[in-house]
This record gives structure tokens, C-alpha cells and sequence, in this order.
């Protein structure tokens, strides 16, 4: 039997500790379609329920919740003549069921994550292996037998292959005897030009999702890296990564998922260390003051991550998360930096409508050149993260224990991890890891 609860209806909802919604359900309100074995209808082939005005609901389950009406009576409740999708469409109802990782120890789960050697991919198979999950490592091919050496991939099972091919991931991550519970995106492209950001954040993660859900035991939960950007989107990576986010809550009767969409790592303000620890200006835009974020280290972030998998009240659902700093502006950023090394502040200040003037130049060559198109993107992106917040501001959206001056400090002493998109007027350091 089903409740059909009316567009008229207040509620409210006490937390479903291990229950998930479905992806369209935008907050965690009730949802709108209850299971039979909570609450009994009238017999109809109408279905139409049949509870008085301003009562109270209670769903006497293990993890229940509590709904409260106030202003529905028996005439306003809609009635559901069929159960057709474009029906339940019409009438925006949700399901509400148990996960399917709900009670199963780490020991007993396989996850996969793509993704394995970047920044916060590495972190992510270092903290599945701590938890006790088996772990698969899904690297490049030529990427095996380095990946095999390198200390965070320890315990993992290092597979080779690329994300090009629906039918390439699935015999080579999805083919064994063992069927993949999780998977874990933390693919993205690393310059956010618009043919390598199609390929990877969109097409890329449309390959391994089909992969896992046409796998002979398909997988269970599905999560994205995603990108608190996607928010305010204006740029070509956003947009594919948002495409890619509908359609895998596009998926919701097949998988349930986690998107998760982090303000900005640690390592994209730390760029600027090696200059000033030279002495050298730190170079920031306008006042320093035109925007504010609150980073999160990579093990806060894999630590977050990973506890998606089965906390059932993060599924199908799209998560910020910042760390536990406050709004920390360009300026302040820097100040703490300066502090951290031991030199006196010194600036310079570029002004944000040089932008501007790179932008319109590299698009006027773009009409003839095509190599300019991509130039006019990172222009653009390097602009957006001058101006755009990148801040959480509820404790909901906040996580973790490590803070940007505590990360300064730690790299201070043991270097920056080199990265040709994020750390300036330095080179990488001849070092392997072993």
C-alpha cells in the first residue's frame, strides 16, 4: 500500500540513521513515497490515503521519523490512478529504503577507486586499506609498475587501465571473482581544458559508472568527487561535471550514490611557499580580499570520503564540505604563510581586470587559431578562482581536524608536493617514492 503525501502537507523529519533518499530530494525532508511495510493504506485502486487532518504520523520502525500535519485533510491528498514513472514523476514521489552496505564490516566489501595516484585519489586508498575495505587501485596502464612501489598504494590491488572504454573497465576492474561493492571517483582532468574535461570529468565517469552498474553483480554505491564550483557554473569542467552529477542521480533506482563537492584542496593555496620562502612577494589580486575559502586537507577529505560508504544518511546526496577553518582570504592566506616561514609580508597586487584584458585578446586569436581556445579557458578559470568564494558556512559542511596554518607548517619543513598547475616558479623535485 502507498501514502501519498500532498504538496499541502508541513512535516517534519527526524534523521533516518540508515536509510537514503532519492537523488531528486534535494534536502533530507521525508520522502514523499513510503514503503508499504511502514504505513497501510485503505484498500482502493485508487489508493488514496486516508489520514484526518492535523494528526500526527508516527513510522514505529528500528530508525524512525516522525511526521507532523498541520493543514492536510483526506480531499487534499492526490491520488495515484497508476504507477507509471511519468506518474510518479507528476506527483514528485520518493522512496525510502534500507541500504544495502547497511551492517557489512570493511573485511567483507571490495572497493574500487579510480583515480588511485592523484592527490586526493591516493589519500583515498590509504584510508580504505586503514578501515580494513579491499581495496582495488584502478591506475593508467602504464602507470602499473611504479603504482606497485609506491607506499599508499600498499595493500591495494593495483589494476591497470584506462576509463576510455565501458567494456575496457568492466573486464579489467569489474571482471573478477570477487564482486566490486563501492566505487570511487577522484578522476578529474588536470587542466580543465574543454576537450580533456569532456573526456575525463563527464565521459570518463559515464564509463565507469556503466561499468560497475552492467558488471555480472553490479556495484551498490557509487561515489563522486566532485567540486564546489559546480555551484556557480561558468566554466566548461563545471558543466561536465554537473552533467555527469544528473546523470548518475539519473541512476538512483539502480545505485545509490554520494557526490561529494569539496571547496578547495590544500594544495591549490599552498603555490606560492617556495617564492616566499625565497623572499620573494607573494603575488595575490586585487586587495587580497575579493574572495574567501576554507581549504581541506587531503586526509580530512578521504577521511569524509570514505565514511560515505556506509553512512547510510550521505547517500543520494550531494554533500559540500570545507575544512574547519574559517572564510580565509588570498591576503590571509598569505599573512598566516608569512608567519608560518619566518618573513616579513610584502605583496604585489595585480589588478583583477588584467583578466579581462588577457581573456578578450586569447578569444579575438581564438577565432583563428584553435590552440587559443584552450589558452581563453585557463584564462577564464584562473579568473573565476580570483573572484569566486570558496567558502562552507554551516557546521554541516565543515569537517576535519587540520588547519591551513597547521598545513603550511607541515610543508614548511618537508617541502611542497610539486604539482605544474598549482605551484609556481618552482620545479618538481627529483625524488622517488618508494
Amino acid at each position: 500500500m502507498l501514502v501519498i503525501v500532498p504538496e499541502t502537507m508541513s512535516a517534519s523529519l527526524e534523521p533516518l540513521e540508515h536509510s537514503s533518499l532519492h537523488p531528486r530530494l534535494a534536502s533530507r525532508e521525508v520522502p514523499r513515497l513510503l514503503r508499504s511495510d511502514l504505513i497501510s493504506t485503505p484498500t482502493s485502486h485508487k489508493r488514496t490515503a486516508n489520514i484526518p487532518r492535523s494528526t500526527s504520523l508516527h513510522l514505529n520502525t528500528r530508525h524512525a521519523a516522525r511526521i507532523t500535519t498541520t493543514t492536510a485533510s483526506p480531499s487534499s491528498f492526490p491520488t495515484l490512478a497508476a504507477t507509471t514513472p511519468s506518474t510518479r514523476t507528476r506527483h514528485r514521489l520518493y522512496m525510502l529504503h534500507k541500504s544495502a552496505l547497511a551492517g557489512k564490516p570493511p573485511s567483507e566489501l571490495t572497493v574500487a577507486v579510480a583515480g588511485a595516484t592523484g592527490y586526493i585519489g591516493k589519500a583515498v586508498v590509504r584510508e580504505c586499506i586503514r578501515r580494513g575495505y579491499k581495496t582495488k587501485a584502478y591506475v593508467r596502464e602504464e602507470s602499473v609498475g611504479r603504482a606497485k612501489t609506491l607506499d599508499y598504494l600498499k595493500g591495494a590491488e593495483v589494476i591497470g587501465g584506462s576509463l576510455d572504454d565501458t567494456s575496457e573497465v568492466q573486464a579489467k576492474l569489474f571482471g573478477g571473482s570477487e564482486p566490486v561493492d563501492v566505487v570511487i571517483s577522484c578522476i578529474a582532468s588536470r587542466s580543465g581544458a574543454p576537450a580533456d574535461a569532456w573526456k575525463v570529468d563527464h565521459a570518463a565517469n559515464v564509463h565507469l559508472l556503466d561499468a560497475a552498474l552492467g558488471a555480472k553483480e553490479p556495484s551498490k554505491h557509487f561515489i563522486m568527487l566532485s567540486a564546489y564550483c559546480v555551484k556557480t557554473p561558468r566554466l566548461v569542467f563545471q558543466h561536465a561535471k554537473l552533467k555527469f552529477e544528473n546523470y548518475l542521480r539519473g541512476k538512483g533506482e539502480e545505485i545509490t550514490s554520494t557526490i561529494i563537492r569539496p571547496t578547495a584542496f590544500f594544495k591549490s593555496v599552498s603555490g606560492q611557499l617556495e617564492i616566499v620562502q625565497k623572499g620573494y612577494p607573494y603575488v595575490m589580486f586585487g586587495d587580497g580580499e575579493i574572495c574567501s575559502c576554507n581549504p581541506i586537507s587531503e586526509a580530512d577529505l578521504a577521511e569524509y570520503i570514505v565514511k560515505s560508504i556506509d553512512d547510510a544518511t550521505m547517500h543520494h546526496q550531494v554533500l559540500d564540505v570545507g575544512g574547519p577553518d574559517e572564510g580565509l582570504t588570498p591576503k590571509r592566506q598569505a599573512e598566516i604563510l608569512f608567519e608560518v616561514v619566518g618573513k616579513e609580508p610584502s605583496f604585489i597586487k595585480v589588478p583583477i581586470g588584467l583578466f579581462d584584458a588577457i581573456i578578450g585578446t586569447i578569444d579575438f586569436f581564438a577565432k583563428f587559431l584553435d590552440g587559443a581556445k584552450d589558452a581563453a579557458e585557463l584564462a577564464r578559470i584562473g579568473k573565476y578562482y580570483a573572484v569566486e568564494d570558496m567558502l562552507t558556512t554551516k557546521p554541516s559542511e565543515k569537517y576535519g581536524k587540520i588547519t591551513l596554518r597547521e598545513h603550511f607548517a607541515r610543508i614548511a619543513k618537508e617541502g611542497n608536493e610539486y604539482d605544474p598547475y598549482t605551484t609556481m616558479f618552482s620545479s618538481a623535485k627529483q625524488k622517488t617514492e618508494a
